[in-house]
């Protein structure tokens, strides 16, 4: 079976957090509004920006039979959606001010701190009691939300494979042991810059897939 789907979403007064505002000689009105808070600098959600996102997702399922007693379910599914800022909405007070109202950090975390493409193949074989299944997913290229263009960074794309195999005897009882992330997969390390003095070696500022490596786990499975 294949199944593809398209989608075009378009958001518009879309609700997100500001940058921080602070009052000067060229902004009174903001000057004066800040001191009636009492407060030197502010941020605050607001419904600031229009976006779309256009995509396309495919899913091929396969159902194999080689033999009575075999069974093999595989399947191949693939998103590609980008998400783009269209426009900045500011009010009159801070007009001029769009690129503190949404600023470089919170366009690259809408459009591009998490993968644009993902795709996921799985084989699941199952012969008499037992079974094995092997997933392999592909997580795209990612970037490093920051204001300094001196620290911009491209996470490379990565590929990570779960391994498992499974005893089942009879109804009651099963057992399986297994690998997530088998071959113990990172991301792109971080740049010294944005390493935080050595304690952030992978961003903070993207998410692409998890930095805690290999993963091995056996699990028993019982009906009392």
């Amino acid at each position: 079976s294949i199944t593809v789907d398209g989608y075009l979403v378009d958001i518009n007064d879309r609700v997100v957090l500001t940058g921080q505002f602070q009052g000067s000689a060229e902004r009174p009105e903001l000057t004066r509004l800040l001191a009636q808070a009492n407060a030197s600098r502010a941020t605050f959600f607001t419904n600031a920006i229009d976006t779309r996102t256009r995509g396309l997702d495919v899913v091929v399922a396969h159902v194999a039979r080689p033999g009575r007693s075999t069974t093999i379910n595989s399947s191949l599914a693939a998103t590609f959606a980008r998400t783009t800022l269209q426009n900045v909405n500011t009010s009159g007070v801070l007009a001029g001010l769009e690129d503190t109202y949404f600023d470089q950090t919170s366009r690259i975390f809408l459009e591009s701190a998490v993968p644009r493409v993902k795709v996921n193949g799985t084989v699941d074989v199952a012969v008499k009691e037992f079974n094995v299944f092997l997933r392999a997913v592909y997580f795209g290229p990612v970037d490093e939300a920051t204001n300094v263009d001196a620290n911009a960074q491209t996470f490379d794309g990565k590929v990570v494979t779960d391994l498992s195999v499974g005893w089942r005897p009879n109804a009651r009882i099963g057992f399986t042991v297994g690998a997530n992330n088998l071959l113990d997969v990172y991301p792109d390390l971080n740049i010294l810059a944005n390493q935080g003095s050595g304690q952030f070696l992978y961003s903070r500022r993207s998410q692409q897939f998890g930095a805690n490596g290999r993963y091995l786990f056996a699990r028993l499975r019982f009906n009392l």
